[in-house]
């Protein structure tokens, strides 16, 4: 929430001013906000994120209680997305980091007062991403088989160790006269 209020804060000095451009700076605020207590939450979360997963999954399965409060949750409307994708966006995060940073020094170039810092925080950034890398695509990979199992009625035992899911797409039923989705 501080990170947040600081960036609203930045941005609302700038308000107005157009002679002096070089107090527009953001890299600042992103290379504190890229601390050693936040990267080490990052490498906590990334590190038991497959683990939630699964505590979860084997808890929706044993405790029907807890199985009908997650989908009383997701059945909200408040609630765009299934749980399981909320408990990526942390890790996605990062992936947005990474992307704006990259815009933000193209856009500056070597020479603006701003691209030390902004610099210095996309290589902490990138320093996470690569720890995170593996374990995002079995965390995704997880979280796919998941919905699966739980739109599909009758599959019980999709989410099973080294299973890996392939493929999204539609499927068509080639009859006679024409293809029909499914």
């Amino acid at each position: 929430a501080t990170f947040l209020k600081n960036i609203e804060n930045r941005m609302a000095s700038w308000e107005g001013r157009t002679e002096n451009n070089e107090n527009r700076r953001i890299g600042d605020l992103l290379l504190k906000h890229m601390n050693q207590g936040t990267m080490e939450h990052y490498f906590k979360y990334i590190d038991t994120h497959l683990l939630i997963l699964e505590k979860m999954e084997q808890a929706v399965h044993k405790n029907n209680k807890f199985e009908q409060v997650y989908r009383d949750f997701e059945m909200q409307k408040v609630c765009y997305l299934p749980l399981t994708t909320l408990l990526l966006k942390p890790l996605h995060r990062l992936l947005h980091y990474q992307l704006l940073l990259e815009r933000l020094l193209n856009h500056y170039g070597a020479g603006n007062p701003d691209y030390p810092d902004a610099n210095m925080a996309l290589s902490k950034v990138r320093t996470v991403i690569k720890k995170l890398a593996v374990k995002l695509k079995e965390s995704e990979n997880m979280v796919k088989l998941m919905e699966l199992q739980r739109d599909l009625v009758g599959y019980d035992n999709l989410v099973q160790q080294g299973r890996q899911f392939i493929r999204e797409g539609c499927l068509q039923k080639i009859g006679r006269a024409s293809c029909r989705e499914r």
